[in-house]
């Protein structure tokens, strides 16, 4: 076996390439309860059922809005997934009597299944694809739903933040949902929207949040439907709305990512310093943003110690980190093959060893331990 320390820095936001698509129906059977889902992920080329390419991504759950089809969402996978995550878009509840509480199950439900079950299941398009590192959202009824399953998956190991657009208020109420959800959580509001107006809707959820970290970040002159791509139903909706958005849907997309792609950087890929700057930069330009911050320190103590990990070969693993861990390797049988330290980035080569399972784990400056399963 083969081991290679790279002593170089690698950003934990590298451009990965196409999307592949998958769409795939799930069931949990404490519900009784079919879950058709889009999934969009790393890919060499882009298309239907294309092979992933190899690594371990955090996942994004996003619940579209009332009457809206997983289309308008596209914003989204095509903001995240080339920049090294994988994006569910469930498909339930898309008619006029959806069931809030059931679409924000619909939404633990792919967590736990997607990070747990088809992360280890040999036959999947996406098996160990998955950082087990997750964060909600949605846009709208999906943003409130997002709230709802941040209180119902309370203390939930997967679950790191939760990021919406002009979140609404639901049935049972997001506003009083929000009193239970303490992961660090980011609202994005539209200064001129009329379907969910700030003071009725994202405003008193933010304020019942019990997050340590949670932050409001209103766009000056955005309006509601230019957070998704463009969609008839949200439009419909907007027809009456005075005042009208004063920005384009592709500055109001711009200026959402701008913060919300660093954000989840920091709580899903360990992103440092830079990426902290980076939101605090922005969301100070009063000129596009109004920013209500209660955030003592944006950061993620609790992060997994790895950024990420690639399978760069027939049993070769690649791991890129942060910071200095010390590291050991055993065989399944317990049996210590090495130990060690390493900065920054190690490659693990097994290509020569006994087919099986090994054990890499990694210990933080606490003496935190963290396994990850190595298949030769």
């Amino acid at each position: 076996m083969r081991l290679t320390i790279l002593f170089v820095f690698l950003s934990v936001t590298q451009a990965i390439g196409a999307i592949g698509h998958l769409n795939k129906t799930f069931n949990d059977p404490a519900r009784s309860r079919d879950i058709e889902t889009d999934l969009y992920y790393p890919a060499a080329t882009a298309g239907d059922n294309v092979p992933v390419t190899p690594g371990s991504y955090p996942l994004l759950v996003w619940g579209h809005g009332f009457l809206m089809d997983v289309g308008a969402s596209m914003n989204v996978v095509n903001a995240l997934v080339d920049d090294g995550y994988i994006v569910a878009l469930p498909k339930t509840e898309s008619g006029f009597l959806p069931d809030h509480e059931e679409f924000a199950k619909d939404l633990l439900f792919l967590m736990d299944y997607l990070t747990e079950t088809e992360n280890t299941s040999t036959g999947s398009i996406l098996f160990e694809s998955f950082s087990g590192l997750v964060a909600i959202g949605g846009h709208s009824m999906g943003g409130g739903c997002s709230v709802l399953a941040g209180e119902l998956g309370a203390g939930n190991i997967h679950l790191k933040t939760i990021v919406n657009f002009g979140a609404a208020d639901t049935n049972p109420s997001s506003i009083d949902a929000a009193a239970g959800v303490t992961v660090p959580v980011l609202l994005f509001a539209g200064g001129n929207d009329c379907v969910t107006p700030i003071a009725e809707h994202q405003q008193p959820i933010f304020n019942n949040l019990s997050s340590t970290c949670k932050a409001l970040v209103t766009l000056n002159g955005g309006s509601h439907c230019f957070f998704a791509d463009d969609n008839t139903a949200c439009s419909l909706g907007e027809l009456i709305c005075n005042p009208a958005a004063e920005i384009t849907r592709e500055e109001q997309h711009a200026r959402t990512f701008s913060i919300m792609k660093p954000w989840l950087d920091i709580y899903l890929k360990g992103a440092g310093a830079a990426a902290v700057t980076s939101i605090q930069q922005t969301w100070n330009n009063n000129a596009f943003y109004q920013t209500d911050n209660a955030c003592s320190t944006l950061s993620a103590p609790d992060l997994l110690p790895l950024a990420s990990w690639f399978r760069v070969g027939d049993g070769i693993y690649s791991f890129h980190s942060n910071g200095t861990y010390h590291y050991t390797l055993h065989q399944i049988t317990g049996a210590l093959l090495y130990s060690g330290s390493f900065t920054q980035s190690i490659q693990i080569d097994l290509s020569s060893n006994t087919p099986g399972v090994y054990l890499f784990t990694l210990y933080d400056v606490s003496g935190n331990p963290f396994t990850y399963k190595l298949i030769r």
